[in-house]
């Protein structure tokens, strides 16, 4: 089950990664507007519920299926 609790930077990130299909830490943290450190913890946390998958050894994120659920119906401000 997908987790309803996402901070607005944690929503921020899964609408990039839905909407780009992958993204590196970078291109991340700038189309969120935060530095890639905040963004990183946010994708730990993501990572660890399941919402993101990591690939390229950690050089990229996806949005994975409950990550999508988790944020259908919620939009980027």
């Amino acid at each position: 089950m997908a987790r309803t609790d996402l901070s607005d930077v944690e929503t921020d990130i899964l609408n990039t990664l839905s909407e780009e299909g992958s993204a590196d830490l970078y291109a991340l943290a700038r189309s969120v507007g935060m530095g890639p450190r905040s963004i990183q913890a946010a994708l730990q946390r993501l990572a660890r519920d399941g919402l993101v998958d990591v690939a390229d050894r950690g050089a990229s994120f996806r949005c994975t299926r409950d990550g999508q659920r988790a944020v259908s119906g919620k939009h980027a401000p």
